[in-house]
């Protein structure tokens, strides 16, 4: 489990730090690259589907051309649910999951602009998961992005989808530009996690200020009857040039079916975008 949290100045009458959490995508137990069953769909002005519906948040879809190819364009404009497109997964391919069964998103984008855009999806918790923040860079070319659930739910509680890919979260606030969109497909992959990993904490919108605890919950769920002797290694990495500003790591038994919480507080002396990295051994 990777989670990034961002240290910002806000300017009022003094400079205050903050810090925000932001769930990712990734697990580090039982996970495997091969991949089998795909639900897809490619966005234009005519939509092309399987075993997965796509709507817009709010009105119609905006359908431009981007290097030759149809693309629907998701803008922050409104500053609403027009911001998102919706998927809804056929109850079929998967609904409901709780076997700790992955999937992989891979989302294709053109990168135009400098704006961003992320993924929020209905996972084990009722609280919606949000993902990474994808950053354009402005090179007039088609991109793939891929997402990685580590045990995603997928019951429709996310606004009656199972997901959904925009330009806003509460998190990275509105992205600066609007972003198109040309496909996306999910693949089912074929291992599962058998550890189920999530990031908290008690603050709100996970801020924090300069006279706060900075401190994280990490809840492990042993998804399996198996009994685990397991070493967990937490890491804080500055996101530009990925240099680990600090490491620890303790021991943790988890019984079958069993769920701990354990909690980190990292020390961030600079200002800047950070991950917290979440391994299992």
């Amino acid at each position: 489990m990777k989670a990034k949290f961002r240290k910002v100045t806000r300017r009022a009458f003094a400079i205050f730090t903050a810090v925000s959490l932001t769930i990712s995508c990734f697990s580090f137990v039982a996970f495997g690259a091969e991949t089998s069953d795909v639900a897809s769909v490619i966005l234009g002005a005519e939509v092309k589907t399987n075993n997965m519906t796509v709507r817009m948040g709010a009105g119609e879809p905006v359908v431009e051309k981007q290097a030759g190819r149809d693309a629907w364009v998701v803008s922050p404009k409104g500053q609403n649910e027009s911001a998102y497109m919706y998927f809804n997964i056929a109850s079929s391919f998967i609904n409901k999951s709780i076997d700790g069964t992955g999937v992989e998103i891979e989302v294709e984008y053109f990168d135009s602009g400098l704006g961003n855009f992320t993924m929020i999806y209905d996972g084990q918790s009722k609280t919606p998961i949000i993902c990474d923040i994808v950053d354009l860079n402005n090179t007039k070319t088609w991109k793939k992005y891929v997402f990685t659930l580590q045990n995603p739910y997928f019951g429709n509680r996310l606004d009656g989808v199972d997901f959904k890919i925009g330009v806003h979260s509460a998190h990275m606030g509105y992205s600066t530009e609007a972003v198109s969109f040309g496909s996306v497909i999910v693949r089912k992959l074929k291992t599962k996690s058998a550890i189920d990993i999530s990031v908290t904490s008690d603050y709100l919108g996970n801020n924090f200020f300069n006279d706060s605890d900075v401190k994280f919950k990490v809840n492990l769920k042993n998804l399996t009857d198996e009994h685990y002797n397991l070493r967990a290694v937490y890491s804080v990495i500055n996101r530009d040039d990925n240099h680990v500003l600090l490491k620890q790591e303790e021991n943790v038994e988890l019984d079958a079916m069993e769920s701990v919480e354990l909690e980190i507080a990292p020390e961030i002396g600079m200002f800047g975008i950070f991950y917290i990295r979440v391994e299992l051994y």
